[in-house]
């Protein structure tokens, strides 16, 4: 009886299977949400402790940062493939879809051309309205809302709020301090360098 080596390929191949196969279960109603974090973690995200994911997401394998009480509802989508990185204390609605593989428009048949990614930043206390589509390449920034049913695309400024197809800012939003009923004073000059 000869028992047979396994090539680098068939390594991959039932690798890429099994994380295949966590995926698909950890939507499952049944499973204890403490599984399907430890689940997300075994096919390589990287998630805080007090992140949480209802049952019924769709994860495309890819690059997952996700911070501490980050909240995402049923029935979402979340493309990884370019990378998504969503903030501390981010709400994401129920079937939102976080996208970060799109096609260039091609000026010959097949019209789709290949595919190409660009990921998604979502910074720390942003609202995500169900039923929304964060586009590839979007940067949403601290404190943000995005209305229901929206579609975002690019980037959104720090503390507004944002609605439509596609989304466009609708008002600034007032910070206040904790504890206190006085709003915040805005000091930023409204520069979106990335620290």
């Amino acid at each position: 009886m000869s028992s047979r080596i396994p090539t680098l390929r068939s390594i991959r191949n039932d690798r890429s299977k099994l994380k295949r196969t966590l995926l698909e279960v950890q939507q499952f109603d049944f499973l204890p949400s403490r599984l399907r974090h430890a689940i997300l973690k075994v096919v390589g995200a990287k998630l805080a402790s007090t992140s949480f994911f209802e049952a019924g997401i769709q994860f495309v394998s890819g690059r997952l940062i996700v911070g501490s009480d980050a909240y995402v509802n049923r029935g979402s989508l979340l493309d990884c493939r370019g990378g998504i990185v969503i903030g501390d204390r981010t709400l994401v609605g129920p079937r939102v879809n976080i996208l970060t593989a799109t096609h260039p428009i091609m000026d010959s048949y097949p019209r789709a051309g290949p595919v190409e990614y660009s990921g998604v930043i979502i910074e720390a206390d942003v609202w995500i309205g169900a039923a929304s589509t964060i586009l590839p390449g979007a940067v949403l920034r601290r404190g943000c809302v995005v209305a229901s049913g929206s579609i975002v695309r690019g980037e959104l400024l720090q503390d507004r709020l944002y609605a439509g197809v596609p989304a466009i800012q609708k008002r600034r939003l007032r910070r206040r301090q904790k504890g206190s009923d006085e709003p915040k004073e805005d000091n930023s000059s409204g520069d979106l360098k990335q620290n």
